[in-house]
């Protein structure tokens, strides 16, 4: 499919990979259905509204977990007050050194 990277006949994810999507049962994708799982759960009394991904530091994986969190929440395909929808990922924007 257009838009994957290839997988070059190995099991070793690529980095960026939307693993949820392209290796369903691997342990990775496991773990963003869990996250799903569990912000699904925190938010039984009050459902979350918005979720922010965020790191200390560039290239961290921000776009990376935001997107397999999406994947995984399509997956699912509900489309109830308790599911999360990833909106936009943006980059915060650089500062000039001076």
């Amino acid at each position: 499919m257009a838009g994957k990277p290839p997988l070059s006949g190995s099991k070793t994810p690529l980095p960026g990979m939307l693993i949820a999507d392209t290796m369903p049962k691997s342990a990775a994708a496991e773990a963003y259905r869990t996250l799903r799982t569990n912000i699904q759960f925190a938010g039984l009394d009050r459902p979350c509204r918005t979720i922010v991904v965020t790191s200390a530091t560039p290239a961290e994986g921000k776009t990376t977990t935001a997107s397999n969190f999406g994947v995984v929440c399509a997956q699912a395909g509900s489309r109830s007050s308790n599911s999360p929808v990833v909106t936009g990922l943006a980059s915060p924007p650089s500062r000039a050194i001076t």
